[in-house]
């Protein structure tokens, strides 16, 4: 089968934006992923920091009445374990129990973690 020039040009031209159509695409989607993600990790910091916060401001506030409050990392793996239950899955009135307590259980071993281990504060009070 023979092609004329025109009819090269025609198939040449149709392929380069087909080539570049599903480059453009594929980046879309990638760029949309990241932003996504990136969002969803601000938040989760966003999210611990101001929950440590009112939590360390609760125990300032009460006198040596509660416990002390454990390390930021701790609330980071927290909202993490929650946000990542609730939002990588479909929520049914089913499931959330189930989602829940896996999330609690993560939950659970970090703040164990910290009570093992626990890391003063060091300039708390300027947060």
């Amino acid at each position: 089968m023979n092609l004329s020039p025109a009819e090269l040009a025609v198939f040449g031209t149709l392929g380069g934006v087909a080539i570049t159509a599903f480059a453009s695409i594929t980046t879309t989607l990638i760029n949309k992923r990241t932003e996504e993600r990136k969002h969803l990790r601000e938040q989760i910091v966003k999210t611990s920091l101001e929950y440590w916060q009112k939590h360390y401001e609760l125990v300032k506030s009460a006198n040596g009445k509660l416990t002390q409050v454990v390390p930021l990392d701790a609330y980071l793996v927290h909202i993490t374990a929650v946000m990542t239950a609730v939002m990588d899955k479909k929520l049914t009135p089913e499931n959330v129990p189930l989602l829940l307590e896996e999330a609690h259980k993560i939950s659970k071993a970090a703040y164990e973690q910290a009570e093992k281990d626990p890391t003063p504060t060091k300039g708390a009070d300027h947060v």
